[in-house]
């Protein structure tokens, strides 16, 4: 095995796969769904090309194991698209007068959770 070759690949519990995807054409595919499917199973990522355009990738599937990677497995949301940085985001608009701040709302929240639980308050003692 050369050591480009052996650049490609990384070992895994089903033994060696290659790191870098495989890309198959559409005619391809429908030829032979069972064998992408089992390297897909084994780990390896199968790029699907239509023409010569990269269309679809055939992933290894995985539960997803942060709340954010349920959500976009969900589709409730969807992966940014680039790195976002936290300077570019626009400040909150000013609070309408006569109405309280989010932050009040949040502690008078907490103050009630807290003594609805028979006045009992963290760092008093519970008898």
């Amino acid at each position: 095995m050369g050591e480009a070759s052996r650049m490609a690949r990384q070992p895994t519990a089903a033994g060696w796969i290659r790191r870098t995807p495989q890309r198959i054409g559409i005619r391809e595919l429908r030829q032979h769904a069972s064998v992408y499917v089992d390297l897909a199973e084994k780990g390896q990522i199968v790029e699907i090309t239509n023409r010569g355009r990269l269309v679809a990738r055939l992933v290894p599937a995985s539960d997803p194991e942060s709340p954010l990677e349920r959500l976009i497995a969900a589709g409730v949301i969807a992966e940014p698209e680039g790195h976002g940085d936290l300077l570019d985001v626009e400040p909150a608009p000013p609070v309408p007068p006569g109405r309280p701040a989010v932050s009040e709302v949040l502690l008078r929240m907490r103050e009630e959770e807290r003594t609805d639980d028979g006045g009992w308050l963290p760092g008093a003692s519970r008898q």
